[in-house]
């Protein structure tokens, strides 16, 4: 199973110099843990020190926006697409 993966241009330099991988998983959890292997720096990025994802990060899945508290449970199928992406602030 073939997830694309789009990340944040930021994050790109941490993921071999792209901003688009393909990974797999059953879910979003085991997805993210398999790109952690190739890209260790990623998980530093993008989790707290208690596996949060960082509160100015969210992830995307198929154009639907996923809530932090369901992101281990999320269910990937062939040809998903997750996205990271970054919050703006301002005022």
């Amino acid at each position: 199973m073939s997830v694309n993966v789009e990340l944040p241009s930021a994050l790109a330099r941490y993921a071999g110099g792209t901003k688009f991988l393909v990974a797999s998983g059953d879910n979003v959890r085991m997805l993210f843990e398999k790109l952690w292997e190739d890209y260790p720096q990623l998980r530093i990025r993008l989790l707290d020190k208690r596996d949060q994802l960082y509160p100015y990060f969210v992830l995307i899945k198929n154009n639907v926006r996923l809530s932090p508290q369901e992101l281990c449970d999320i269910p990937l199928d062939d040809g998903d697409t997750l996205e990271v992406m970054t919050l703006a602030g301002g005022g």
